[in-house]
């Protein structure tokens, strides 16, 4: 399974998740204290909301998440996004120059892909 990770509406950050335990509703993060300390937090399932790890990397190995917010060759800015309808994960161009992308054939556009933040942490890249 592809690791998700998970926005605390508490912390107002984005935590890597070490476990999830679902009968107690509640997920476990881990993070660095001041770059240097490691930390271990228990969150509720209603304080945090979960980010998908969709199963693709961008140019520099990093792998997307839902809500993810990446550039298409430095020009076309989206945010990553499931699309019900559909069952992908699509890009939705953030200034609404470009209709929703789809990730048909991802080998051609791999390349073209960075993760430049993501909506919950970076919403300044959304405006």
């Amino acid at each position: 399974m592809l690791q998700p990770k998970v926005y605390s509406k508490l912390n107002h950050k984005v935590f890597d998740v070490a476990e999830i335990h679902f009968k107690m509703g509640v997920v476990v993060v881990e993070y660095t204290k001041n770059g240097i300390d490691y930390e271990v937090a228990t969150l509720n399932f209603s304080d945090c909301q979960f980010m998908e790890n969709i199963g693709l990397k961008d140019k520099n190995g990093k792998y997307i998440y839902e809500g993810d917010i990446v550039t298409v060759n430095g020009t076309w800015d989206c945010i990553i996004e499931y699309k019900q309808s559909s069952c992908a994960f699509v890009l939705k161009s953030i200034d609404s120059r470009w209709s929703t992308g789809y990730f048909s054939n991802y080998d051609d556009i791999e390349e073209m892909l960075e993760v430049i933040g993501n909506i919950y942490e970076d919403k300044e890249l959304v405006e």
